[in-house]
């Protein structure tokens, strides 16, 4: 399977997933739906981190795929934001999920990296905590 996806530390408040070319948005989805469970049973708030440096190409169908996903998309309640990093495609992803779901606008974000991306979850935990 080319996504991949694990607890990003032993507290299990991110989920990091790693895209590696070839993939595909059914992956993702089963994949998410597998975590989406889990979450669901968490105390606590579980943002994300997407990695997208080894996935290659985003076509033009993958971004239709997320629009679909999202749409489709329940969150959890404890769904905290989504980090995404490494493809410069991902800008056109989150204004298409930003389209079709207006509720994502402050909870979904691209960044330059892994590091940029752990840092602004922290600042938004703060920040919500304050």
């Amino acid at each position: 399977m080319a996504v991949h996806a694990s607890w990003y530390n032993t507290e299990k408040t991110i989920l990091y997933f790693r895209f590696s070319y070839p993939w595909t948005v059914e992956q993702f989805l089963d994949l998410n739906a597998v975590f989406g469970g889990e979450i669901c049973t968490l105390p606590h708030t579980v943002d994300a981190i997407f990695d997208f440096t080894s996935a290659g190409t985003i076509s033009a169908e993958d971004v239709s795929g997320f629009r679909r996903a999202a749409k489709s998309s329940v969150g959890a309640p404890n769904q905290g934001i989504s980090v995404m990093y490494g493809n410069p495609m991902l800008s056109l992803v989150v204004k298409v999920v930003r389209l079709v779901v207006p509720t994502t606008e402050n909870r979904v974000f691209v960044v330059d990296n892994e590091q940029e991306a752990v840092e602004l979850i922290r600042r938004m935990r703060s920040a919500s905590a304050a």
